[in-house]
């Protein structure tokens, strides 16, 4: 007669189970109606062990390994990365990409996915906003009288990028409006003669004779005004949506952040070298100064502010070139001659 014993069965909330020792093969042990075999790791996402008749995924098999997983586990494993905008990966070989084959199909987005996406927006309307409302004290001492840099203005002509401007060399603040933005580029015609000298726009200009007698610079013309990244002339991403003259800076410097921002954390809108230079200017916040204490009651001093090699030539904050104490909003101005 065999010889009873008692064992717990290491399943969620299993309740004990009695074990007739003489009718199991060693290393069995018996989990409700089905068999576990106590050799075999269990899954790694649920750590729980694998039963006889269980679906399962072998996602990674190598001489040297096989990482097994249940169904259910490895399949809510890929729903997430589909919901992350990532290619599902084996999690114990993050480097592995499981093969499509394997993975379920993407499941569509819930109320919930919506829900998260809104805090997200809130999130960079708040950053947008606090960055704006910062703008007239993000400045040294003495640039206290100074319009603060905020925002940058390219200038292309028939596509070709020829000038950059700050809002403070245009001495446009604020409260300025796109209509103005476009009348100081207007007033610069000479200097985007001097630019594209060589164009053929500037060669038939100059071969009218009465040109030359009565010399004056071609008249120009502005084709479009949109949200773009240095030295890019297309609108990209999300940076694609039209733009109201009467638009006054501030709304506009806000908009492009929360734009900006969006297109920084999703990236699917926005990929390779125009990501890179977005997310400087969006997110590649430096020290430019640093104090030592004074005394016991006066720590260490930090000063910070954006470094960005495309902004305009007079962004210089405390001494550092090609700095600004703002994040920078930029506009791209296409021109052409009338």
């Amino acid at each position: 007669m065999p010889k009873r014993t008692n064992a717990k069965v290491a399943k969620g909330d299993s309740v004990m189970r009695d074990i007739i020792a003489g009718d199991l093969v060693v290393g069995d042990i018996i989990a409700g109606d089905l068999v576990v075999k106590e050799e075999e790791d269990p899954c790694s996402i649920c750590q729980e062990p694998f039963l006889k008749n269980e679906p399962t995924k072998v996602v990674h098999k190598t001489r040297a390994c096989e990482h097994k997983f249940h169904t259910q586990c490895i399949d809510a494993w890929c729903q997430q990365c589909f919901k992350n905008r990532k290619r599902p990966t084996c999690p114990l070989c993050p480097n592995y990409k499981i093969p499509m084959s394997i993975c379920p199909e993407p499941e569509e987005e819930e109320e919930q996915e919506e829900v998260e996406v809104e805090v997200f927006d809130t999130q960079f309307h708040e950053t947008a906003v606090r960055r704006l409302r910062n703008i007239p004290y993000n400045m040294s001492y003495n640039e206290r009288f100074r319009i603060p840099i905020f925002m940058g203005i390219m200038v292309f002509i028939n596509g070709k990028y020829i000038l950059k401007y700050s809002n403070r060399h245009l001495n446009l603040n604020l409260n300025s409006t796109l209509r103005e933005i476009k009348q100081k580029i207007l007033a610069k015609r000479d200097r985007i003669y001097e630019a594209s000298r060589l164009s053929r726009a500037n060669l038939r200009h100059n071969m009218v004779l009465d040109n030359w007698f009565k010399w004056k610079y071609p008249e120009i013309r502005i084709t479009d005004a949109h949200f773009g990244i240095p030295p890019y002339r297309q609108k990209i991403g999300l940076f694609n949506e039209p733009l109201d003259d009467n638009s006054m800076l501030a709304d506009l410097y806000e908009r492009y952040q929360i734009l900006a921002g969006e297109m920084v954390w999703d990236r699917s809108n926005i990929s390779g070298e125009a990501l890179e230079q977005l997310d400087v200017i969006y997110s590649n916040r430096v020290c430019l100064y640093q104090s030592g204490p004074t005394g016991p009651d006066d720590t260490n001093h930090y000063e910070y502010g954006f470094c960005n090699p495309e902004n305009p030539h007079d962004s210089v904050a405390y001494g550092v070139d090609s700095a600004t104490y703002n994040s920078m909003a930029w506009i791209a101005v296409h021109v052409t001659y009338a």
